[in-house]
C-alpha cells in the first residue's frame, strides 16, 4: 500500500513539473528614475507582453510594448502593439526607433535598464524565456543617439512568471520602467 501511495506522490510531482509558469501575479518594482506621471497597460486576456517599441534621442523619448495570445506555453500568434507613453522631440539631437522584441514561441520575463545622468532610462533590453523548454534569451539593447547610461536595473518576475503588461512612468521622457 505504501509503494501505491509513494508512485502516486511521484506521479502528482512529475505532472507539476511540466506544467508552464503562470503569469506572474502582480507588479514589479519600477527601475530608473523618481519623476513622471506613473501609468500601467495590461495586454489583458491570456496575452503575455513579448516585446517593447521605443524612440529615442540621447535618452527613451517614447515606448510602446508588443503583446501576443497565449496558446497553451507558447506565445505564438500574430503580435499587437499597445498604447505610447511620452512625448517624441528631436531636441536637435536626432532620433532612432526600434523595437526589441522576444524570438516566438518566448515571453518577456524582465527587463534590464541603465539610468542617465539626468535620471531618466537611458536605454534597455528584455530576458525572454520559453515556457515550455525553460530556455532562456538576451535580446539585443535598444539605441540612442548619444548620451551615457549609467547604473543599471531590472524589474524581473522570476523563473515562475512572465510579464502581461508595463509600468511606465513618464513625462516628456520616460523616467522609470517595469512589469505586471
Amino acid at each position: 500500500m505504501r509503494w501505491l501511495l509513494a508512485a502516486l506522490v511521484a506521479l502528482v510531482i512529475g505532472a507539476a513539473a511540466t506544467l508552464p509558469a503562470l503569469a506572474f501575479e502582480g507588479d514589479t518594482i519600477l527601475v530608473g528614475g523618481p519623476g513622471g506621471k506613473n501609468d500601467r497597460d495590461s495586454c489583458g486576456g491570456p496575452d503575455a507582453m513579448v516585446g517593447l517599441s521605443y524612440k529615442a534621442g540621447e535618452d527613451l523619448n517614447v515606448v510602446w510594448m508588443t503583446c501576443a495570445a497565449m496558446h497553451g506555453p507558447a506565445a505564438d500568434c500574430r503580435p499587437s502593439d499597445q498604447g505610447a507613453w511620452g512625448h517624441y522631440a528631436d531636441n536637435n539631437h536626432g532620433a532612432r526607433g526600434g523595437s526589441i522584441q522576444c524570438p516566438p514561441p518566448m515571453v518577456v520575463q524582465a527587463i534590464y535598464l541603465t539610468e542617465s545622468a539626468v535620471r531618466l532610462v537611458h536605454d534597455f533590453w528584455l530576458l525572454c524565456r520559453d515556457l515550455a523548454t525553460g530556455a532562456k534569451f538576451n535580446t539585443d539593447w535598444s539605441l540612442t543617439m548619444g548620451g551615457v547610461g549609467g547604473p543599471s536595473g531590472n524589474a524581473n518576475c522570476g523563473d515562475d512568471g512572465y510579464a502581461t503588461g508595463i509600468l511606465v512612468s513618464y513625462g516628456s521622457m520616460i523616467d522609470a520602467l517595469g512589469l505586471i
